[in-house]
């Protein structure tokens, strides 16, 4: 079953109350950034902004644990996310599905790990603090209003645009050294933590797709979710989501 994609009308339609489940989809948005996003989230009356993040998962996330669902909705962070695909809004019971699918609960531990290694480690920076731009893939940069700050979980190397994704020498087979370089990093992992790290990432070529399929013979699940999204199955997107 296919996921559906809400709209931020259609979550204002549903009224006042409820949850606002949403996905990263950093990786598969025009901009190709892989990382937490971090929203700003209007005050009360008289009171200061303050800040969301939403972690680099291919798990849902419910924004109301941390703020209401009106003040979310206040949010331009928040809704230049949704316009630029940088956070998928999805309904109750796809995040329910999505959360009962096969790696869901390695996959939290994961995040509660990392989130643990960063609070130890200080603060993460912000591309800002990098002096790093977002850049689309077309090579305008995007003006400052309703930009959105992405950083890398610990501070890690942030994943740019698809401009600077292009300009990467490829090997005989097409691939990218940062591709084929990830490819051996998950081919180390288990099996299910390779196939956490692949919904992570989210966006693959059909020829990335098909080299992971053929060099990671020694993780089932993984070459079985492969195969799904390479047939065009109806289930594919489960399978790798």
């Amino acid at each position: 079953m296919a996921i559906k994609h809400l709209t931020i009308t259609e979550l204002e339609d549903a009224g006042p109350r409820g949850s606002v489940w949403v996905l990263n989809s950093g990786p598969s948005s025009v901009y190709e950034l892989s990382g937490d996003i971090l929203l700003s989230i209007p005050g009360n009356a008289g009171q200061q902004t303050q800040a969301l993040k939403i972690q680099a998962t291919w798990l849902p996330q419910d924004l109301t644990a941390k703020f209401p669902k009106q003040r979310i909705l206040e949010s331009t962070d928040f809704r230049s996310a949704v316009v630029n695909e940088l956070l998928t809004i999805i309904s109750d019971r796809d995040a329910q599905r999505i959360l009962a699918q096969d790696g869901a609960q390695e996959e939290r531990r994961r995040i509660t790990a990392e989130a643990r290694s960063v609070r130890e480690a200080g603060a993460a920076r912000t591309i800002k603090d990098s002096n790093v731009e977002i850049t689309r893939a077309d090579g305008v940069k995007d003006d400052d209003d309703g930009k959105v700050d992405i950083y890398g979980p610990g501070g890690e190397e942030v994943s740019l645009a698809k401009a600077a994704s292009k300009g990467l020498d490829t090997n005989d087979d097409g691939l990218t050294a940062s591709f084929v370089m990830f490819a051996e990093k998950i081919g180390t992992e288990e099996d299910v933590k390779a196939l956490n790290a692949i919904r992570t990432r989210s966006r693959f070529t059909r020829r990335e797709l098909k080299y992971l399929r053929d060099n990671l013979r020694k993780h089932p699940k993984t070459v079985t979710a492969l195969k799904a999204r390479l047939s065009g199955r109806s289930d594919a997107y489960a399978a790798l989501r």
